[in-house]
């Protein structure tokens, strides 16, 4: 049997195979097979190399380790070379190392395929799906199998942004629990607060064209947002494009600190904690309790005082929402903005035809990685260190910003027909991501591979936006304004990071 690449993964049980037309006796190639599985009855025993047909590929491979495994119930397996997914013949692979097959021990690990994402459901809106916000960044408490640690995620809502100028609520079934109009013009960009078991509240941001951010205290609990917690901050001259809120945030909006992209080509840090000022208060009042944001207010105001003169000295409050720094560097519209593996560090993505590193400490850009085509968007990942990028030549462009010159563009990834809308890594593995197209498509790669794993037709216009719900979980949002819900079966821990 016979395996020959294709342009697209898309089914590996789709893939087509023919009757080889070699001779009988056929060249071989001694190969070792490897595995990072855990699950015993997937592992081959350490042997002697195996010797294996040139023409072999990676469907030929798989029926020989299950044969080898004597698996009952088929397992399909795809092939590392190299840390390279095999996606050719081993006489192909041979003939382009420029190696011969005699004494030579080709090793070979093998891991369990990544199906085809299912697009489990659909959502339909008013108008074009603009942006979407999944809040999953809460593992519960973890279980253990066979004492291997199995990740639990909580994936109970998410939040869509429209042209139609709407922000809607959605729960895990679809449900919409509540639809408000936070600005005058279509919703660019939305971002809140992690969920967390003890706080009841969690903070929402959202932008526009109108060029305003505003946040708001969101129930998810109940299903609803609190109309007077509204804060408008202005600082923006033109369309918010995008806003990311420092990791190291958690719920408490006093607290909160983000940033922010917009055409006026600059990108803004946000830090909106009450402006607290001193204040005189009367001898009444000396035994009110101070509250968590007082004492602290009071110590960095006055230092740490006593209990009393802290009291004496009671803290007026003063909500401020102007900017706290001003990002300048980019020369066109900054698409996207977005925070590292830290609080100090910011990546963003512009038309200027370049991604420039900050840190935000300093104000200054330390790292500027020039492309030749506009950055419609941009995700980093803390598992590898890599920022991918969607452009309109129709490439998705992965970087490392810690090498130099021509080394600073790792892979170039073509599979897209159109314009590339945005890119999004996988929130537990180093190597999976997914990037969304005018052509209609999303597209789910491993960067391992030269070639998209998968290619989902689900919309039919086309995809605008997307985000993870979690890990076993992706969302999607297009011109047709639907919002699509895709499932991806719980990769196993050793292809996580």
């Amino acid at each position: 049997v016979d395996s020959r690449k294709m342009a697209d993964d898309d089914d590996f049980f789709d893939e087509i195979t023919t009757q080889s037309h070699e001779p009988a006796v056929e060249e071989q190639v001694q190969v070792r097979f490897v595995t990072k599985i855990t699950d015993p009855s997937l592992r081959i025993p350490d042997s002697n190399p195996i010797a294996v047909p040139v023409s072999f590929a990676r469907y030929a491979l798989s029926e020989l380790v299950n044969h080898i495994l004597g698996l009952e119930v088929p397992r399909m397996f795809d092939f590392l070379i190299e840390d390279k997914l095999m996606r050719e013949t081993l006489a192909e692979y041979l003939k382009k190392k420029n190696q011969s097959i005699q004494d030579i021990v080709l090793e070979l690990e093998y891991v369990e395929i990544i199906p085809k994402p299912d697009p489990q459901r659909f959502i339909q809106q008013d108008d074009w799906v603009s942006c979407l916000f999944a809040n999953v960044q809460v593992e519960q408490e973890p279980t253990f199998v066979d004492g291997v640690r199995k990740r639990n995620w909580e994936s109970s809502f998410f939040f869509s942004g429209s042209y139609d100028q709407r922000v809607r609520l959605w729960n895990a079934s679809g449900h919409c629990l509540f639809s408000f109009n936070p600005h005058s013009s279509p919703i660019t960009t939305i971002a809140s607060t992690k969920r967390q078991p003890w706080k009841k509240t969690l903070t929402l941001i959202t932008a526009a064209q109108d060029a305003t951010i505003k946040t708001w205290e969101v129930d998810a609990n109940n299903g609803s947002y609190k109309p007077e917690s509204e804060q408008t901050y202005l600082g923006h001259t033109d369309i918010v494009t995008s806003v990311a809120i420092d990791p190291s945030v958690t719920t408490s909006s006093s607290r909160l600190r983000f940033c922010s992209s917009s055409w006026d080509k600059t990108v803004l840090i946000w830090q909106p904690y009450h402006d607290y000022i001193e204040g005189e208060v009367k001898e009444s009042q000396l035994d009110d309790e101070l509250n968590e944001d007082e004492r602290l207010a009071a110590i960095d105001i006055i230092g740490v005082p006593e209990e009393d003169n802290a009291k004496r000295r009671r803290i007026v409050t003063r909500e401020n929402t102007e900017p706290k720094q001003q990002l300048k560097g980019h020369t066109q519209v900054v698409n996207k903005v977005e925070w590292m593996n830290n609080s100090y560090n910011i990546a963003s993505g512009s038309a200027d035809h370049s991604i420039r590193i900050w840190d935000v400490p300093s104000g200054v850009s330390t790292s500027v990685l020039n492309g030749n085509e506009v950055v419609n968007s941009l995700s980093f990942s803390p598992h590898n260190g890599l920022i991918a990028s969607a452009h309109p030549d129709r490439l998705v462009r992965l970087w490392d910003h810690r090498s130099q010159g021509r080394e600073i563009i790792k892979k170039k990834m073509r599979s897209h027909t159109k314009w590339v809308s945005d890119v999004c890594w996988h929130p537990q593995s180093p190597n999976l991501l997914i990037s969304s197209s005018h052509d209609n498509t999303i597209k789910l790669w491993d960067i391992r591979s030269d070639f998209a794993l998968h290619t989902l037709t689900s919309h039919s216009d086309k995809v605008l936006c997307l985000a993870w719900n979690g890990p076993s979980s992706f969302l999607s949002g297009s011109a047709d304004s639907r919002v699509f819900v895709h499932s991806l079966p719980a990769l196993p821990n050793e292809q996580l990071k």
